[in-house]
């Protein structure tokens, strides 16, 4: 039950009991720079396939700002390609290709 301004003690069933998944880490320049190489595309092409300028590839691979909405462009595109981002366990960030289901169809 809510009460003025007051939450204390409240419980919610479905988040309490529910472990809630962290945000991923954002995508850092060498993982850019490292999935760009796996997939084999140059800065144009991926700036093109990302909705992004080539500048703006440019100047977030080499660590300078860009925009979290750019960023974020750049992370859904390579994701779109099968690149799945790996959080730093101490060793740094990384990535791999994502394991594709095996197709059962008709050949």
């Amino acid at each position: 039950m809510y009460c003025g301004d007051s939450v204390t003690n409240m419980r919610r069933p479905d988040t309490d009991t529910v472990p809630v998944p962290d945000e991923p880490m954002p995508l850092v320049p060498a993982q850019s720079v490292a999935a760009r190489a796996a997939l084999d595309l140059s800065v144009r092409d991926f700036a093109a396939d990302a909705g992004v300028g080539v500048n703006t590839v440019n100047r977030f691979e080499t660590g300078k700002p860009v925009k979290a909405d750019s960023v974020q462009r750049m992370r859904d595109a390579f994701e779109l390609k099968g690149i799945v981002f790996l959080d730093d366990d101490g060793s740094g960030p990384g990535l791999r290709f994502k394991v594709l289901e095996p197709h059962h169809g008709p050949a």
